[in-house]
């Protein structure tokens, strides 16, 4: 009974070193557990202190379990007495709590340490690209971004409205003309408007078309054919109408082909058979609102980065001088044009790399936190 208390005891003294021993001897190492953790984890896009409990807790539960295990050994092997099982059961708590609350400091610690990087990171990028200048418009994806279904939701909305009272608003979508139209009137924006995965350049009040670059007829017709035999749903994009099957087409100079609703596999297939066509530029896109993926066909070298290069010069200023954001391979082009970045949390790597800021999930109203605690505090000098 005397070596069960005694180890009891043990166990209990032990733990209540293990924080002294740490601040006292080693002060940074209470923080390495959660450093490693969200250095090699992908960053959530969640907010520090949120990532820092949700960490914490994690790691604090695996201690406990661990805890307990320990804490029934010495229970079954010297537990006659109540206070070898008192001292235990407290062993336990002690471990699970400091572990647990040192993961969440140390998680936090990292994130408030990869904020600062990307705030340096961006006063690079502005120093770089001459982005000392006065930004000139926000550009902003659509479906992934802006919007998770089809509806924008009311802090989104409010925050957009923000930055089109300080400056030109651009939505920059794959979709039809028509349905940027529709959101950039529900936002009250009235800058250019790009639709079309970058084809066409709109004014949203009149919805007349300023600029628009259509693909070659027989190579319109040749995708279009193959589909139609694949039985794939597709969208055909012309100013003067757009046709979802190959009877309603009458113009063959299109703007776009989308092929619809399909499965990733099939997405990579049907981009690498015209991937070599030196006449097409052919992008893969996930449609965040249904799941599926898509594959846009416009004329080469047109792509979001070439709108935007256009609304610059019909700005009278300089693509280094917008900051975009965006989700998908598609808004590559796009962000590589700009002078400030955003990538949605669901970005693919390739656009992350690119990015100064990584937002949270469009279903957590992202972008309005981008806007919030990036955009916004840019803007104002603050």
């Amino acid at each position: 009974m005397f070596v069960g208390l005694m180890v009891g005891l043990g166990i209990i003294v032990g733990c209540l070193l293990i924080p002294i021993a740490h601040f006292v001897l080693f002060p940074a190492s209470p923080f390495i557990a959660g450093y490693w953790g969200i250095s090699f984890a992908p960053n959530p896009g969640r907010h520090y202190a949120l990532h820092g409990l949700i960490y914490g807790s994690l790691l604090g539960l695996l201690a406990g379990l661990v805890g307990v295990v320990i804490a029934v050994v010495v229970i079954l092997l010297w537990g006659d007495d109540s206070r070898v099982r008192v001292l235990a059961w407290i062993g336990v708590g002690v471990f699970t709590l400091y572990t647990g609350s040192m993961a969440t400091l140390g998680a936090m610690y990292a994130a408030l340490r990869e904020q600062d990087k990307a705030k340096q990171a961006a006063a690079a990028a502005e120093s770089e690209s001459g982005a000392a200048e006065p930004w000139a418009a926000l550009l902003l994806d659509l479906d992934g971004t802006l919007i998770a279904a089809e509806e924008v939701s009311p802090r989104v909305a409010q925050a957009v409205r923000r930055v089109d009272a300080i400056l030109p608003v651009t939505l920059a979508s794959g979709r039809r003309s028509a349905d940027v139209i529709r959101y950039a009137r529900q936002l009250g924006l009235t800058a250019p408007q790009i639709s079309n995965g970058g084809a066409t350049l709109l004014d949203p009040a009149s919805g007349h078309i300023l600029w628009n670059r259509a693909m070659p007829p027989e190579r319109a017709r040749e995708i279009i054919d193959r589909l139609t035999a694949e039985s794939v749903n597709f969208i055909a994009t012309h100013p003067a109408g757009d046709s979802e099957t190959l009877a309603d087409i009458v113009h063959w100079d299109l703007t776009r082909i989308s092929a619809m609703d399909i499965p990733e596999s099939y997405a990579d297939d049907l981009a690498a058979a015209f991937a070599d066509c030196p006449d097409l530029n052919v992008v893969k896109v996930y449609l965040h609102y249904n799941g599926w993926w898509a594959v846009d066909f416009t004329a080469a070298g047109v792509d979001k980065g070439t709108a935007a290069q256009e609304l610059a010069r019909r700005l009278g200023v300089s693509p280094p001088q917008f900051i975009a954001a965006g989700d998908s391979y598609n808004d590559l082009p796009l962000l590589a044009a700009a002078g400030r970045r955003i990538a949605m949390a669901a970005a693919p790597p390739e656009l992350r790399e690119l990015a100064h800021y990584i937002a949270p999930p469009v279903e957590q109203d992202g972008l309005a936190v981008a806007i919030e605690e990036w955009v916004l505090p840019q803007l104002l000098g603050r």
